[in-house]
Order: C-alpha cells, then sequence, then structure tokens
C-alpha cells in the first residue's frame, strides 16, 4: 500500500535485514509476507501464482520473473528494487543454462 501526497508517491518500507543475514531470496520474500500477515494463500492468490509455486519460491527453489516480482513487491508493499537487491545468488539450475 501507499500514499500520494502532492503527485509523490510514498511506499511504506519494512524493516528487512541486510541481505547478509536473511541469507537468500526466498527468506526475503517469506519475511516480507509475514510483515504483511498474509497467509501463504491470500499471497499467492493477490500476486496470480498457485499456493506451491510461491512456496517453493519461499524455499529458494527457483527465482521469479519479472511480472511476478512486481506483483510480489506490489503484494508486500515494498519497492521492486527492494526485493531485486534481495536475490543476490542464482540457483544452479540457472547457473547451468547460462
Amino acid at each position: 500500500m501507499s500514499v500520494v501526497i502532492n503527485g509523490i508517491e510514498y511506499v511504506p518500507r519494512l524493516n528487512l535485514k541486510p541481505n547478509q543475514e536473511l541469507g537468500s531470496f526466498g527468506e526475503a520474500i517469506k519475511a516480507c509476507r509475514k510483515a504483511q500477515k498474509l497467509s501463504l494463500e491470500a499471497a499467492a492468490a493477490s500476486i496470480g501464482c498457485t499456493k506451491s509455486h510461491l512456496w517453493n519460491l519461499e524455499k529458494g527453489n527457483s527465482l521469479p520473473g519479472l511480472v511476478m516480482a512486481y506483483r510480489m513487491a506490489e503484494t508486500y508493499g515494498v519497492p521492486l528494487l527492494t526485493l531485486a537487491l534481495c536475490a543476490s545468488e542464482v540457483p544452479e539450475t540457472a547457473k547451468e543454462a547460462a
């Protein structure tokens, strides 16, 4: 959720730990979901994915595409850049494909 004042959009910030303390992108998005007090099912419905897909993302089995990451940022009320900065690791399957 954001607030617009005089044409400037203000987005509330979550007090997430630095990426090194979180350990992974999956842990970061799980922390965002928990901070918004959303169940896995409610978050998945809002994002537009299945509960199992979101669970796999939180477990670090994959990374979302840009559109899904944008929807996650909107749902969790954080800037997309915040999520992107937490995605420093690349899953092994993506490394092999490159």
